[in-house]
């Protein structure tokens, strides 16, 4: 790719993107992929600021909620991460990707018994969806629930046959506990 200048890409479709603002400043959607654009290129700050502009213009503009409690999340300020989700939880009450991300924010911070509250809720609307059932078997075993955990692993395993990472969370939950669920 990089014998065609893509390079390069990333900076012209963000000057191309701000001339769209130039033009039409009240589109929340060019907000938030000049924000992703950002982020590509490490301008995190930037990327909160484009996000910011898109919440004032739409403040359940989702996708813009969502990435900026991921922003915030990662540089560690989860009061406003959690702030972020727990409107959008409040908003979106069935939307998997608001739970999930909520759950994946307390499993991060070692609230399994919250984070297994939200992914059961959204493997309940997503029962296919391999990263919810994965944070939510994750999160099981964390609690001590081997069984649960063992459990939802299987089922992914049954999905997903080749995932090897769920093959060996398998194998090292029965390394270490003995077989579950058997």
């Amino acid at each position: 790719l990089a014998g065609w200048g893509l390079a390069g890409a990333a900076p012209l479709a963000q000057s191309a993107y701000q001339q769209g603002l130039a033009v039409q400043s009240d589109r929340a959607d060019l907000w938030v992929h000049l924000a992703e654009l950002a982020l590509g290129s490490g301008a995190e700050r930037q990327a909160e600021v484009y996000l910011s502009s898109a919440r004032q213009l739409e403040p359940d503009y989702l996708d813009a909620t969502l990435l900026l409690s991921q922003i915030q999340a990662g540089r560690g300020e989860t009061s406003g991460a959690r702030q972020l989700l727990s409107e959008a939880v409040l908003q979106f009450p069935d939307r998997v990707p608001v739970l999930f991300q909520a759950g994946y924010l307390h499993y991060q911070l070692g609230e399994w018994g919250a984070a297994i509250d939200y992914l059961a809720r959204a493997a309940a609307l997503a029962p296919h969806d391999a990263n919810v059932i994965y944070f939510l078997a994750l999160s099981y075993a964390e609690l001590g629930d081997i069984a649960a955990a063992t459990d939802h692993l299987r089922y992914l395993q049954r999905l997903e046959p080749l995932n090897a990472e769920v093959s060996q969370r398998l194998t090292e939950l029965s390394q270490e506990y003995g077989p579950a669920g058997d």
